[in-house]
């Protein structure tokens, strides 16, 4: 294993870097001390080949504006930024010793009052971030860090924050976060306003009160397509003997009318409040991990006619529980995809980022295969691996990769020199690995000297012998 080269450095002649915490697709988590003010602190540390991409880094001081601008017990502090003097931008923020949501859920320890307190304090630090216009779009159970003395859970990663008056996707129209949190409209339009925290924070709900998510399936698109096309089922349907406000309070935070479903965390906690009032206090007492607490319900088979690759189940190392209450096989059947290693997470004892290892995905048969009218050019759509129909679909397939690409091509025979596609358009990057039997996949980043798509920097690089079938990742400009 190579030597960690900012481990035991001083950064900024004030923030040591003691201990290695976590690491995810993005960044490492250190364990840091703040001389200057004698503190323990976290400092995330962007992975060195990012921190010349523009997106990536843009992301990364994201994360600093919207928490900057928050003052909550329950949102994780930002106290700082900087650069290793290697050129890596950094984060110092606040250090929680506990665990995350995730790892709290897996325990299944703790009681329907517990579950519903939890849920109050995480809209009451999204109230905070709603009454300054911002979204965090990223709501899930990795994302809420439970402090090991008791206190109020805290909400992390702002990575993803927009203003609320700036409910846009990214330049390619592609969205990020996870999809089993994903509201429909997120999903159909790759738009969000504060109403799509809520259905994020009513898909953790559920899985606080049952310990899976709403739907499994074998591709992250089809869990998309699950949250568009279908209500998110009750609760009581593995937990029976829970009361119907629960149901109606899951109902209310998920429901795909927005006319229905509360516009901001305030409404949330006010609709949570007045329902919870009305439970017996010895309801609120009941273990959900007890034996009576669940029915076994076998989740229906995925047809393998329509769906193919690696069972990814829920996308945030939620398990694959047989008690799912919905499974992907009434998904549209016009539909189909496959993805790679959609990646994992670990759940370390202090605060860090959720350790998603993203990787690109061989991508062969990939993408989805929608009907289109006679007017499309068909082959030349799927030759090109273009995912048409719901903007969404580009983001998931490589789930939190800065406006994923999915780009396919045919089997060749033999290995190959990998040739030089950079300051190509995407179309002919494309169609040159394609001629010596690569694949290609990749990401979209700004650029104020690279034209909008054409390609930045190439993954292997050119001269590089590759096997048929691998993948190049092509950084892919979109514009200044």
């Amino acid at each position: 294993m190579s030597k960690d080269s900012v481990l035991g450095q001083v950064l900024d002649e004030r923030y040591e870097v003691r201990e290695r915490l976590a690491q995810g697709g993005m960044a490492v988590v250190y364990r840091g001390y703040d001389h200057r003010l004698g503190r323990e602190v976290a400092i995330k540390v962007m992975h060195s080949h990012l921190a010349d991409n523009e997106a990536f880094v843009s992301r990364f001081k994201r994360e600093a504006h919207s928490a900057a601008q928050l003052s909550d017990a329950g949102i994780v502090a930002v106290y700082d930024q900087g650069k290793t003097p290697s050129g890596r931008p950094y984060l110092v923020m606040e250090l929680i010793d506990g665990i995350t949501m995730r790892k709290f859920i897996a325990t299944r320890g703790y009681t329907l009052g517990r579950a519903i307190e939890l849920t109050k304090q995480l809209l009451s630090s999204l109230e905070t971030a709603h009454q300054v216009g911002i979204i965090h779009r990223d709501i899930k159970p990795e994302n809420v860090l439970l402090p090991t003395n008791g206190k109020t859970a805290k909400v992390a990663d702002f990575g993803l924050a927009r203003a609320a008056d700036a409910i846009t996707a990214t330049a390619t129209g592609t969205v990020m976060g996870t999809v089993a949190y994903m509201s429909p409209e997120l999903v159909r339009t790759g738009k969000a306003g504060t109403s799509a925290d809520i259905f994020a924070v009513g898909v953790t709900f559920y899985e606080l009160l049952t310990g899976t998510q709403p739907f499994t399936a074998d591709t992250p698109v089809q869990v998309a397509l699950l949250n568009v096309n279908e209500p998110i089922p009750a609760p009581s349907k593995l937990v029976p003997w829970l009361p119907p406000q629960i149901d109606e309070i899951v109902s209310a935070l998920t429901n795909h009318d927005l006319n229905i479903r509360p516009a901001n965390a305030t409404k949330a906690l006010e609709l949570v409040e007045r329902l919870v009032d009305t439970i017996p206090a010895n309801v609120l007492k009941h273990d959900l991990d007890s034996e009576e607490s669940h029915t076994l319900v076998d989740p229906m088979p995925v047809s393998s006619q329509h769906v193919a690759g690696v069972n990814v189940g829920p996308q945030s190392g939620a398990p694959v529980a047989s008690r799912s209450a919905y499974s992907a096989a009434s998904a549209p059947s016009n539909f189909s995809a496959t993805s790679g290693n959609s990646g994992q997470y670990s759940t370390p004892s202090y605060y860090s980022t959720p350790t998603y290892q993203p990787q690109m995905p061989a991508m062969a048969d990939t993408g989805w295969q929608q009907s289109y009218s006679d007017d499309d050019d068909d082959e030349g759509l799927r030759r090109r691996g273009l995912l048409v129909g719901i903007p969404t679909a580009l983001a998931l397939a490589g789930l939190a990769g800065i406006g994923a690409y999915i780009l396919a091509s045919p089997d060749k025979p033999s290995q190959v020199s990998i040739p030089d596609v950079t300051g190509k358009t995407q179309d002919d990057a494309v169609t040159a690995l394609d001629d010596v039997g690569l694949k290609a996949a990749g990401i979209s980043a700004s650029s104020s000297t690279v034209p909008k798509g054409q390609v930045i920097s190439q993954q292997p690089t050119a001269g590089t012998t590759a096997k048929t079938g691998d993948t190049v990742t092509l950084t892919i400009s979109s514009g200044s």
